[in-house]
């Protein structure tokens, strides 16, 4: 699949709630900054940088994009956006999951919709 850099991309979840979609910013090179981790009280819920595989999980779900970027030159201000809160280790995201309003979603509408 060829994915620009830049791109909103999904992979359903699994278990009850296969409804929803993982999402994560795909930053080129095989590699997806998303926000890991899951809402049981997880203290370790934090941005995270892995591969498009471990992005579709160990049942290796289908990866798929869900939002390009306007342009090359957004598509960069996105990754720059998900690098630089992935470096932040206070970012906003880290120990802060919520399954309503701190998810990776929110993690990464918040990177597509940056000023660039």
């Amino acid at each position: 699949m060829n994915i620009p850099i830049g791109s909103m991309i999904q992979r359903r979840l699994d278990g009850i709630y296969f409804l929803y979609k993982h999402v994560g910013i795909y930053i080129g090179g095989e590699d997806v900054i998303h926000f890991s981790g899951t809402y049981k009280k997880n203290k370790a819920v934090k941005i995270d940088k892995t591969t498009l595989k471990g992005f579709a999980g160990p049942k290796r779900k289908k990866v798929s994009i869900r939002q390009k970027p306007k342009n090359t030159i957004h598509g960069k201000a996105v990754c720059d956006e998900a690098k630089r809160i992935y470096r932040d280790p206070n970012n906003k995201f880290n120990n802060n999951y919520n399954f309503v309003f701190k998810n990776c979603e929110d993690f990464a509408v918040h990177c597509y919709e940056v000023e660039y």
